[in-house]
Formats: C-alpha cells, sequence, structure tokens
C-alpha cells in the first residue's frame, strides 16, 4: 500500500502552497516527517518578515551561513520604525539583504513612524548594470521617492506593480528631469498606485507616464489644498497629466477629496481615455460650479465606461452650490445612462456608485440626506420598468 513517502516533492509542494500563507500549519508539518518538512520548510522561506532593526543584522548572518535560503525567498516584508533604522549603517543593510535574494518577487517597506514630509531612507535599488533584481515584479514603498528613483523602479527588467508614498522634486529639479528616449514604452509595469501626496510635480509625473509599455491600473490620492499637506490638481489638468497612457489605462482611482470644495472652471474630460473600464473620481472633478452646465457629464466619460464611483464630501444641510450639484447628478442619472442603443454614449456603463466621504467639514459637495432619497427611490423608471444602470451609496454613515 502506498504512503506519504511514494508521493512526489512536486506534487507536495503543490499541496501545501495552498496553505502557504497559514504559517502555523506549515510549522506544523515540518514536526511529522522528513518529506513533509522539506515541503513545508521551503514554503516558510519563501516569505521574510523583519519587523526588528536587529533583524537586519540577524538575516544577513543567516545568510551568510546559509546563501542557499537566500534562493528560496519570494517575498520580503520591512516594518521598521524610521527612529530605529537612522544610523546610516542599519539602513545600508536593507541593499545587502535584497543583494542576497536573486529569486525576490515582491519587496515591501514600511515605516510606522514615518511622515508625509519626512526622507532619510535611501532607496534600495541603485544600480541595473549588474543584472539584479531580474525577478522582481511587485514593490511597496511606503516612503516619499524622487523622481530618479520612480524611474529606476520602473525600469525594474519584470516590474509589473509599484506603490510609493509620495513624488517629491523641488522645482529646480522638476526643471532638469528628464527621460531618455530609448526609456519611453519601455517598462513592464502594469499597476501603479501613489499615496497621499503634499505636493505633486505634475509635468515630472506626465513625462514619467510615457515610461509604461501598457499601464492599467493607476490610483492617485490627491488631496485638496485646503486640508493641511494637502494637495489641489486643477479638474482639467488631470486628462493633460495622464495624457500618455489614455490608449492603454483600464483603472483610474482618484480617491476622495476631503476639505472645502474649490470651484472648477472647467471639469475633467476624460473622454479620450478610449480602454477605461472602472473610474472613481471626486464629484468637483465632473461638475463645474457656474450657473448652468454647459457640457454634458456623459461627453466627459469614454464609451468604454462600465463601473463609476463619484466621491463627495457630505453635509447634513443644503447649499446653493450643493443643490446645484444635487439637480445636475439628478438629472443626469435619469436621462442619459438610460438611452438604450445607439442613443447612449455609455453603452457599457452598468453601475453608478456614490461615495460619501466621512471627513467632518462644514463645507460639502451634496446633502447626505438628498442622495439617500434619491438612491432608495431608484428602482423603478418613470414608465415603471426596471432601470438598466444600477445605483449604489456607500460611507458617510447610514
Amino acid at each position: 500500500m502506498a504512503g506519504f513517502h511514494d508521493i512526489s516533492f512536486d506534487l507536495l509542494y503543490v499541496i501545501f502552497s495552498e496553505i502557504q500563507s497559514e504559517k502555523g500549519q506549515l510549522f506544523n508539518l515540518t514536526l511529522t516527517c522528513r518529506s513533509f518538512r522539506e515541503v513545508a520548510q521551503r514554503l516558510l522561506d519563501r516569505n521574510a518578515t523583519i519587523s526588528k532593526p536587529e533583524g537586519l543584522d540577524l538575516f544577513l548572518r543567516t545568510l551568510a551561513v546559509r546563501p542557499e535560503l537566500g534562493h528560496r525567498v519570494h517575498r520580503l516584508d520591512l516594518d521598521l520604525l524610521l527612529r530605529d533604522i537612522q544610523p546610516h549603517k542599519k539602513q545600508s543593510r536593507i541593499p545587502e539583504i535584497i543583494g542576497l535574494l536573486p529569486n525576490l518577487r515582491q519587496f515591501s517597506y514600511q515605516s510606522r513612524d514615518y511622515k508625509l514630509w519626512q526622507w532619510g531612507i535611501p532607496f534600495p535599488f541603485k544600480s541595473l548594470r549588474l543584472n539584479t533584481y531580474e525577478e522582481l515584479r511587485k514593490v511597496e514603498w511606503h516612503h516619499n521617492v524622487t523622481p530618479d528613483e520612480l524611474l529606476l523602479c520602473m525600469r525594474l527588467p519584470r516590474i509589473e506593480s509599484i506603490y510609493f508614498r509620495g513624488l517629491r522634486a523641488d522645482s529646480l529639479a522638476s526643471k532638469r528631469f528628464s527621460v531618455p528616449g530609448w526609456t519611453f514604452g519601455n517598462s513592464s509595469v502594469v499597476e501603479l498606485r501613489m499615496g497621499p501626496n503634499s505636493d505633486l510635480p505634475m509635468e515630472t509625473f506626465r513625462t514619467l507616464m510615457q515610461v509604461p509599455r501598457s499601464l492599467r491600473k493607476l490610483a492617485l490620492n490627491i488631496q485638496d489644498q485646503y486640508v493641511q499637506h494637502g494637495l489641489h490638481v486643477e479638474a482639467h489638468r488631470i486628462a493633460w497629466m495622464l495624457e500618455p497612457i489614455q490608449e492603454t489605462l483600464e483603472e483610474l482611482d482618484i480617491p476622495a477629496l476631503q476639505g472645502h470644495m474649490k470651484p472648477s472652471e472647467q471639469p475633467a474630460d476624460l473622454s479620450a481615455f478610449c480602454s477605461l473600464r472602472k473610474l472613481s473620481i471626486p464629484l468637483r472633478y465632473l461638475f463645474t460650479h457656474g450657473p448652468q452646465t454647459p457640457y454634458s457629464l456623459s461627453e466627459l466619460l469614454p464609451s468604454s465606461l462600465k463601473e463609476l464611483r463619484i466621491s463627495f464630501v457630505s453635509n447634513n444641510w443644503s447649499t446653493p452650490e450643493t443643490i446645484q450639484n444635487f439637480q445636475a447628478l439628478n438629472n443626469w442619472l435619469r436621462d442619459a445612462p438610460e438611452s438604450d442603443g445607439a442613443q447612449s454614449r455609455l453603452p457599457n456603463l452598468a453601475c453608478v456608485t456614490l461615495e460619501a466621504s466621512t471627513f467632518t467639514y462644514p463645507y460639502g459637495d451634496l446633502n447626505k440626506n438628498l442622495v439617500h432619497e434619491m438612491v432608495n427611490n431608484w428602482g423603478l423608471s418613470e414608465e415603471g420598468g426596471a432601470r438598466r444602470l444600477e445605483l449604489r451609496h456607500t460611507g458617510g454613515g447610514p
């Protein structure tokens, strides 16, 4: 009768891979038998986490004694307090460790005490001349980066996903920044996410958008200039900044803005983004504050759009601005998306979500009570039939 020792190593590896996130179960398997221990230990070695500064030296010493372990590590997570690694000697350990992990695929580094305006953490990827980082697919850098550092990260041979806290460059550095022509359309990155910024050099960011071959997902956390350390990007500049990726971008996420809504003279026109399927955008970027709206919202959106999330700052009372916003939004929801066939500019739009911000502020975009009432009464059209468009409401309490 066949026993556990008859099961091949490859088959055990596939089976145990299903529970590789359960480190406790994998550790228990190492205590059962020799064949199980070998497979489970390899999976345990795939993910390395360092959360204390002394762990950097300990990990380096371990790799020096057992260099084969470095080949097994696929993911490295660093969660270190900035105050614990301030000495340059400790910071230099990070690129040393990465250099000993030739099969590293995912790298994440965050500091819980890191502040938006701080620097002091050297970017660990310095040079691509030695054929290093060939397997790296995902980088999460929960700190600021310079344009040159982001460019280097985008040039990693097999990079797919990048997250960074903020893109920082002074005015002089922005003017001097340039991208070699041979790098245009040369990056394999398909997903880019940016955390809250205190500043965003728009021309520099637009230049960097020429580097990806086919960027499909982009998240930009752009904060309002009225919020402390916030940022305001004019609505009509969004399309200009992202113009290099307008043919490939499939998902664009601009989280809810918090704070007083600065009037926009021109809306964000994203109609040229022909591949865009999912869009999350603040209401203030779609509706102006003039006495009349001289455009149709449907004309600002691409015909390929399937899901639209509109974020807004809610309040409990009505002002001339919130009334105007509500009327414009309500009229558009009941008319343009419900058109069928050739009459509709948005034939693929199936769901609109209205996302209320929970941020408390004396100003707002919409009266939340009116929004609740509109969503609750949405079910049937005036003709009595079911509506083609699904309308949802999230956030902001009940």
